[in-house]
């Protein structure tokens, strides 16, 4: 039986993107969560790891979009349980926001949407050792959570990727998009 992996998703995208074809490639069940449209997070079982994508919705505006509560709290049992977890976009500023950081538009306003480059910091060694040039699509960002390390950023953004002990990433750019992905359309916070 494959190791499953959990995607919770922000949208109705296509799920061929590089991250769900790398898992199949590779031999892992994607499973995937919608909980904006109501899909629940309780009963997934054990996972090999979770993702959780980009979207459009304020990761601070709990009241008005419930399901990001029960969104944190599956972030939470990924930590608590040591499972490998990734944050896009979106997902990155609500694993910044649950390890206690800010996240939202920043004071200066600046959307990045298209293809920007990101620097790698000293501390980033062989996750990323050049500059990288990436899709973006996002005006909010995120203070880097106590304890994280920043891997990557630019000067618009300085926390474009962050790890948080060995098996937490956090990446404000979208890796998984592929051109012919972005040029479709991608959701943007």
């Amino acid at each position: 039986m494959a190791q499953r992996v959990l995607l919770i998703r922000h949208g109705d995208e296509p799920e061929d993107d590089r991250v769900a074809t790398w898992l199949a490639a590779n031999g892992y069940e994607a499973v995937t969560r919608k909980p904006f449209a109501g899909d629940s997070l309780e009963d997934i079982g054990e996972v090999a790891a979770s993702i959780v994508y980009g979207g459009l919705f304020d990761v601070f505006e709990t009241g008005k979009y419930p399901f990001l509560r029960d969104e944190d709290r599956w972030i939470a049992q990924c930590l608590e349980r040591d499972v490998p977890l990734l944050g896009i976009c979106q997902g990155c500023q609500q694993i910044a926001r649950h390890l206690g950081a800010w996240a939202g538009a920043p004071e200066r306003e600046f959307f990045e949407f298209g293809y920007y480059p990101i620097l790698p910091t000293e501390a980033a060694g062989a996750f990323l050792d050049a500059p990288l040039t990436v899709a973006q699509a996002h005006y909010h960002t995120f203070d880097l959570p106590h304890g994280a390390v920043r891997l990557a950023g630019n000067e618009a953004y300085p926390n474009q990727a962050f790890r948080y002990g060995d098996k937490v990433y956090g990446f404000q750019f979208h890796a998984e998009v592929t051109p012919q992905d972005f040029a479709a359309g991608s959701p943007a916070r």
